[in-house]
């Protein structure tokens, strides 16, 4: 297992092995740093998302592996009530990115919860980047719940025209229902699961093995 290290800003992602003493640009600072070998890390301690390693010493297959922690999972449904007011849990998230694919998730991507016209909803948000010009993708989310079991994916498609090397940020958004869903999750994972580009190439993620990496984390 091999890592990325931002002495400047902080930022922390997992890569791949053979990737130990290559330089790369910081995705969160644009600085330059090197890739080490090492699996220690400090806690994070900054509040809002912060990189932070898993640690479960896999190296993943096909997968580069970069941990996020966001906000508390209380929120509230104007108008209605409060959910998970008295919880301390915050939500954590994994981005799954794979080197055959020919677009990127770019920084923290993930799920977290929101109210909207009296119902509980989930939001999930990403920034994505293309190598090649693009003319439509799938990126896909999963729940996790406070008791580490895991959801099915649900799936934000997008339509329309991108550049190569211009990273841009959707949000969708799913209404829920007040069922388990709107109070049980705590994190998410994400991972881009098709792409089209304008050549007509399409490229589709392994979901099996993205749910298999998923599992094998700590969460």
């Amino acid at each position: 297992m091999a890592k990325i290290e931002c002495p400047d800003c902080g930022f922390f992602s997992r890569v791949r092995s053979e990737l130990v003493g290559q330089k790369a640009r910081c995705p969160k600072c644009d600085g330059f740093v090197e890739i080490t070998a090492g699996r220690e890390r400090s806690e994070a301690t900054e509040s809002g998302p912060s990189a932070d390693e898993q640690g479960d010493g896999s190296d993943g297959v096909g997968f580069e592996v970069t941990r996020f922690r966001g906000g508390k999972v209380a929120y509230k449904i104007p108008g209605v009530a409060w959910m998970n007011k008295l919880s301390s849990l915050q939500w954590q998230y994994a981005v799954l990115n794979s080197a055959e694919c020919p677009s990127q998730l770019v920084g923290a991507a993930g799920l977290i919860y929101h109210g909207q016209d009296r119902e509980p909803c989930l939001q999930g948000s990403f920034k994505i980047s293309h190598s090649a010009p693009t003319t439509a993708f799938e990126v896909a989310f999963m729940g996790i719940d406070v008791f580490g079991s895991f959801g099915e994916w649900r799936s934000s498609f997008v339509v329309r025209d991108m550049k190569a090397g211009v990273a841009e940020s959707f949000t969708e958004t799913w209404r829920l229902g007040f069922g388990y869903e709107a109070s049980a999750l705590c994190g998410s994972a994400a991972v881009i699961a098709a792409v089209r580009t304008e050549t007509g190439d399409v490229f589709r993620q392994d979901l099996d093995a993205a749910r298999a990496e998923v599992s094998s984390l700590q969460w």
